[in-house]
């Protein structure tokens, strides 16, 4: 099978057909599914599986893992740091996978990727037999750290063929993706606990790994053969354009503060809601449901309005943010707007912060390209999957 991208001189008529009708019409999510091939669909629909099983198999330790950790004597730091070394590894190598991914080879990538995922998460399931805390601590590092390496390159290659492919539905079909990330996360802690219960510690890991080693053979089934774009008649300018953009510097830090926001809730809102209104763990579980399905069912819409109006990204990504800002202070809620305590107040705040995000993420794509190709970097693969790259990057160290 050619890597997507590295013969241009077989390019598939039908992807190339596709990327041309795009960069002339917009297509909302109804009109790309009526004109895209069913080739084309299938190659969206297993890039949103990736994603959600991938992130399922990231998110599949919290119910068990801190637990199985504590009785190898391995600290709660450590187990926090465990946990945590998977998003360092994705925002040290995402910019510098992003950069040299097509010469790599986009097919590579995403089987690769996949594959390495998958088998260790196969692998987790053994860490359990280890008997000594050196060597399990050590082992989950290294596994983590393979693990964060094989997200950078099938995640950033995703994001990359999306955005070239699919200029005008960039918006909702990266929100896709986003959904089905945001959905992986929130059943990960699920799945892990039920196979936990029904098989201990190794059957969780081996159900997903297999998932995720059975899609990553599937990549050759799905993916196409060639590219649209001789990406190697275009080269990319060094790193100083970018390191002296102030726009590029401008939303990168916007959206690690973004993601911070989002990810505070986990460690900080469990505790809130006991003390508050004496809530159990399985309750809190659901409240955890309202801000994933808020930010789910308002993804396509945000996504929908980036690719219809995109002059107006900036001016989305700003509204989104002042609404933000009110969930924010709704949800404690704080002490000068004199609002009581409630739990409908709660839920509400929750439901508006989740709208709010999916109006913060989805724009900051688009605006990173943008910022980017100011910069000086030509629209081609390269630029998409650099940008990719970063943003995966930024998103990964809030």
């Amino acid at each position: 099978m050619d890597d997507l991208g590295k013969n241009p001189g077989k390019v598939s008529e039908t992807m190339e057909e596709q990327h041309d009708e795009n960069k002339e019409e917009d297509h909302g999510c109804f009109e790309f599914c009526r004109k895209s091939t069913w080739r084309e669909r299938g190659l969206i629909l297993y890039g949103d599986l990736v994603a959600l099983f991938g992130f399922a198999s990231f998110s599949i330790i919290v119910p068990f893992f801190p637990a199985a950790a504590e009785r190898k004597g391995v600290s709660s730091t450590t187990t926090g740091l465990i946990v945590g070394v998977f998003s360092l590894v994705a925002f040290l190598l995402g910019p510098i996978v992003g950069k040299y991914l097509p010469h790599i080879g986009l097919n590579r990538a995403i089987f690769g990727g996949t594959f390495l995922s998958g088998g260790v998460c196969l692998s987790f399931g053994f860490l359990d037999s280890i008997g000594t805390r050196i060597w399990f601590t050590t082992a989950a590092f290294m596994l983590r750290i393979l693990q964060g390496l094989g997200f950078v390159f099938y995640f950033t290659t995703f994001f990359g063929i999306i955005v070239n492919f699919f200029p005008k539905s960039k918006g909702i079909l990266l929100a896709s993706l986003e959904i089905c990330t945001g959905i992986g996360l929130s059943i990960g802690p699920m799945i892990g606990g039920v196979f936990f219960n029904l098989g201990g510690f190794k059957l969780p890991f081996f159900v997903l790994g297999s998932v995720m080693i059975f899609l990553s053979f599937l990549s050759f089934k799905v993916l196409p053969s060639s590219s649209a774009l001789d990406f190697h008649s275009v080269s990319l300018p060094g790193i100083k354009p970018l390191l002296l953009s102030f726009g590029s510097w401008v939303i990168c830090i916007a959206l690690a503060l973004i993601s911070a926001a989002w990810g505070s809730f986990y460690p900080i809102l469990q505790p809130h809601v006991q003390d508050a209104f004496g809530m159990s763990e399985t309750d809190t579980a659901l409240l955890y449901v309202v801000l994933t399905c808020s930010y789910s069912i308002t993804g396509i819409l945000a996504g929908y309005i980036s690719d219809r109006y995109p002059k107006w990204l900036k001016v989305e990504l700003g509204l989104a943010l002042l609404v933000d800002v009110l969930g924010f202070l709704l949800l404690g809620p704080v002490s000068f707007l004199q609002i009581p305590r409630s739990l409908g107040l709660l839920i509400g705040s929750l439901a508006l912060i989740g709208i709010s995000m999916a109006f913060t993420f989805i724009p900051t794509y688009g605006i990173m390209n943008d910022e980017i190709r100011l910069a000086g970097y030509q629209d081609s693969i390269g630029t998409a999957t650099l940008t990719a790259g970063i943003w995966n990057s930024m998103f990964s160290l809030g």
